[in-house]
């Protein structure tokens, strides 16, 4: 068995309205090697902050990202419209990982669509409970055809476990 089979992270799913679909899990075997390395070199060329659309074949891709202390946000649009946002986190840091998904609920709620949707007072509330480590949290807007849509999901994913098993690219 080789590393990467037994490596396993944990995806939190969110509505935009807030509500948590669940809390699954990704094997990193399941992933494709080829994607993996995709994402770990955009990361570790993009350092710890960086927005640029992503190389070939995914000029339409754009990503905006912000890591420190093993915790990171990714926003991930599509010929400039936002479809995800996610939070990876590796578990170094809980008082880091905290801020940082401060910071990310924060900005969620103040979305328009969050707060025509939202089904409780403090949508996204939950995200604070999820004690999984490593964690990929992810928000999708669904405004892009269903193709495009299970792309950046795809890359999304691939992203999450780079950054959350690739301790040297970000």
């Amino acid at each position: 068995m080789t590393q990467s089979a037994s490596q396993t992270f944990h995806v939190a799913p969110f509505a935009f309205n807030g509500e948590l679909q669940g809390v699954g899990a990704w094997q990193m075997s399941a992933l494709s090697k080829r994607w993996l390395d995709f994402g770990r070199d955009v990361l570790r060329a993009g350092g710890l902050s960086f927005s640029s659309l992503l190389p070939a074949p995914f000029e339409r891709v754009g990503l905006r990202f912000t890591s420190a202390s093993g915790a990171a946000l990714a926003t991930f649009s599509l010929d400039g419209a936002v479809v995800a946002s996610s939070a990876y986190l590796r578990g170094d840091d809980i008082a880091a990982e905290r801020g940082l998904l401060e910071m990310f609920v924060q900005s969620l709620r103040r979305v328009d669509a969050v707060r025509q949707t939202q089904t409780t007072s403090q949508p996204f509330a939950e995200v604070f409970g999820i004690s999984e480590r490593p964690l990929h949290v992810v928000v999708a807007w669904g405004s892009s055809p269903g193709e495009d849509s299970e792309m950046v999901a795809q890359l999304g994913t691939h992203f999450a476990g780079a950054f959350l098993y690739g301790r040297d690219a970000a």
